[in-house]
């Protein structure tokens, strides 16, 4: 899935500006959260089991308290155990919201089954 990634950020893209200047891209979003290492692209990882090590040396280690602190373009939820796609900027119509998410059936029925267990 995460081969579609730019596609929807080229779909929804609307964040040029930083400190009301101009900054040359499309979304400067993007760039500001791929600096925190809890935000951007995801490790890869090959399994639930990684994802749930991962989560737990995160909250031992006191980087977070919750998985809700994660803010990755794309991630499972383990509660709902979907697929969350957060990459799209917040767009000004409700028109422009929706477009880029048509897309979305296509790109998740190309994923594997979903995720069945929360971390522990």
């Amino acid at each position: 899935m995460t081969t579609f990634l730019p596609h929807r950020l080229a779909l929804s893209a609307s964040s040029p500006c930083w400190h009301d200047e101009d900054t040359g891209l499309a979304s400067v979003r993007v760039k500001i959260f791929e600096s925190l290492p809890t935000a951007g692209l995801p490790y890869r990882m090959i399994n639930w089991g990684e994802f749930q090590r991962f989560m737990n040396t995160l909250m031992n280690a006191g980087a977070i308290q919750s998985i809700r602190e994660i803010w990755w373009y794309i991630q499972p939820h383990p509660v709902f155990g979907t697929i969350e796609v957060r990459i799209t900027d917040a767009l000004p119509t409700v028109r422009e919201t929706t477009d880029p998410l048509r897309t979305a059936p296509p790109v998740a029925s190309s994923g594997s089954a979903p995720f069945s267990h929360a971390p522990t």
